[in-house]
């Protein structure tokens, strides 16, 4: 017959039992993986500008002609895609890149910009992997060579209260955001998520030093009265600034919301090397709508109760075991000899 103490370790047995098969259990029914996942769900950033201010680079027709700048509804996406390679340790991504106005109909018409860039990104890190991609920007053109450097997808997991480089797809360059608050904010099912704004502050910067394009310079109208020079070409050349505010869950690192506020115009330093400005090219003030930054705080808040899981799940193993050794000494000790058999 069983003994009291030996009915109570066989029980506790079947709990450590339990408890190890469900710390077993959990990282398969809630993935607790840290790395940047193959299949988010929400992979397009939409930043709108009700009112952005439009340079004749960008105009046609009676538009070109009849105004020097245009104001109108303009947006800009960063859509991602997952592609092969990939493994547990970096994969291959797609970003396309678009700006485009919403008062016009037709595609074609309405595209400002579009480049495409295909690079590898560490999927712990959010880091470019090999300082290097590829960049289609032009109809019809086969991709060529780019640098790719920094943050830009995504940040580090646990990202810090400090600074990191983050990619500007203008300039082909990473520069660095600095950490400037912390905010909360609610995703799509009313969780209150608190998220780290970085910011990131890009003097103009001369873009067609970095790269060739067709938009990167442009001719100085003949009635512009600037002094250039002596030989100097009268060749106004692009420049671009950017002022950003990154939305960032620091747990997972995933961006959650950006507003943005970049300025592209063409300009020529004179005989005094005074940078004068010639002609705007765009002027976007955008921020992320809230449907998308609500889905990306949803998105991130399931990426973090994987990670919370991961904690459960060595809790349960670890209780588990220590449970069930216990439970194995006390149910299978010697029995010690009754005080009358000693006594024989």
């Amino acid at each position: 017959m069983l003994t009291r103490s030996r009915l109570i370790a066989i029980l506790a047995l079947l709990v450590g039992t339990a408890l190890i098969a469900l710390g077993a259990l959990l990282p398969i029914v809630a993935p607790a993986t840290k790395l940047l996942p193959l299949d988010l769900r929400s992979t397009t950033l939409t930043l709108d500008d009700p009112e952005a201010e439009i340079g004749p680079g960008f105009l046609n027709g009676p538009e070109k002609e009849q105004h020097p700048t245009v104001i109108a509804p303009v947006v800009r996406q960063f859509h991602v895609t997952q592609s092969d390679p990939s493994d547990d340790k970096s994969m291959s991504v797609r970003v396309g890149a678009s700006t485009h106005r919403e008062d016009i109909e037709d595609d074609l018409d309405s595209l400002l910009s579009a480049e495409i860039f295909s690079y590898r990104v560490d999927r712990r890190s959010g880091q470019a992997v090999d300082d290097s991609g590829q960049i289609a920007d032009f109809p019809a053109s086969p991709p060529h060579d780019t640098p790719m450097e920094g943050n830009w997808i995504k940040f580090p997991e646990n990202s810090e209260q400090s600074s990191y480089d983050y990619y500007d797809y203008t300039l082909r360059r990473a520069f660095p955001a600095q950490f400037d608050r912390e905010e909360t904010r609610q995703d799509s099912q009313g969780n209150r998520v608190t998220v780290n704004i970085y910011k990131q502050v890009i003097p103009p910067t001369n873009v067609a030093e970095k790269y060739g394009n067709i938009r990167n310079q442009m001719n100085i109208p003949k009635e512009m009265d600037i002094r250039l020079p002596p030989n100097t070409a009268p060749i106004a050349q692009r420049f671009h600034s950017a002022e950003r505010e990154i939305a960032v869950e620091p747990k997972s690192g995933l961006l959650v919301g950006m507003t943005e506020h970049t300025r592209d115009e063409y300009m020529v330093r004179d005989e005094a090397g005074l940078l004068v400005p010639v002609q705007l090219l765009l002027d976007f003030n955008g921020k992320t709508t809230p449907q998308v930054e609500s889905s990306m705080l949803t998105q991130a808040s399931d990426f973090i109760s994987g990670l919370q899981a991961k904690w459960w799940s060595i809790g349960f193993l670890v209780a588990g075991g220590i449970v069930t050794v216990i439970a194995l000494y006390f149910a299978f000790r010697p029995r010690k000899a009754s005080r009358s058999h000693r006594g024989e």
